[in-house]
């Protein structure tokens, strides 16, 4: 598992021998240069999630890795990251998932479904 942060945008990473096998989008930052999903752009940088399809509230970017823990599962047969920033749920990657879920996505797209939130955070 791997999450990048590039400063405009923000993923996670399945890998599997150092392949990428699955990913979610985490957020963007708030000033972002807009790379749409939606739209024919850069696509040599990862794409930023589009308005309408996460939560209008800013989300604080990751700033230091204290700030995330891992939760791994096997469901299905599958194995799966719950990944926790500041203890709360905020995405699930799994292998052979592309796209994950996200907590702050609030409808299905490319880069992230929408998850739904019903367990309560670590201890």
């Amino acid at each position: 598992m791997n999450i990048d942060d590039d400063g405009n945008v923000a993923y996670a990473y399945f890998l599997v021998d150092e392949e990428i096998t699955g990913m979610v989008w985490l957020y963007n930052h708030a000033n972002c240069a807009p790379n749409p999903w939606n739209a024919p752009a850069d696509r040599e940088k990862p794409a930023t999630n589009i308005e309408g399809y996460f939560t209008e509230e800013p989300f604080v970017p990751i700033q230091d890795e204290s700030e995330v823990q891992l939760i791994w599962k096997v469901r299905d047969g599958y194995q799966e990251a719950a990944i926790y920033i500041r203890k709360l749920l905020h995405a699930i990657v799994a292998d052979e998932l592309d796209p994950g879920w996200c907590r702050i996505a609030t409808q299905d797209s490319r880069v992230a479904l929408a998850l739904v939130v019903k367990e309560p955070p670590p201890s």
